[in-house]
């Protein structure tokens, strides 16, 4: 088959051109995933954002109905899976998920690790350690 010069100079050719084109292409591929890795998590983090500047002058006033009511709405929203606020303690303020008030937040969980893995809690984190990638107990990966 590579006996004629045609071919010898043909297939070469194809496979030297078939390879650049998978490496682009797979690193064009990684790049639109990190693109759009971080533009998720800008957006979780400006709706995060929100619902602080939403929340905090009911929280000053000790408004807990409008708190609840806050929560309930930004709640019912199809991409939000996911709303609790939480003292300091860890305890379950006001959540979408009712059942969970007054419960205490597991430090140990995927969701909170990032900031409580060593002895002492950071209390702040750059917006890209802020997101993590975990499974929710209904087994649907999300982020926080």
């Amino acid at each position: 088959m590579l006996k004629s010069l045609t071919a010898r100079a043909i297939v070469p050719v194809a496979v030297a051109i078939t390879g650049f084109v998978v490496v682009c292409c797979i690193l064009l591929f990684s790049a639109l995933k990190e693109d759009m890795i971080s533009d998720a998590v800008s957006y979780e983090t400006k709706l995060a954002d929100t619902i602080t500047r939403s929340t905090h002058y009911a929280m000053l006033k000790g408004d807990r109905e409008t708190l609840r009511n806050i929560i309930d709405n930004v709640s019912s929203q199809d991409e939000v899976e996911h709303v609790r606020i939480f003292n300091k303690k860890g305890l379950v303020m006001f959540s979408g998920n009712h059942g969970e008030v007054f419960t205490y937040v597991d430090k140990k969980a995927a969701g909170c690790i990032g900031c409580h893995a060593g002895p002492v809690a950071k209390s702040t984190l750059k917006q890209m350690e802020r997101a993590r990638r975990y499974q929710n107990p209904q087994g649907r990966t999300s982020s926080p």
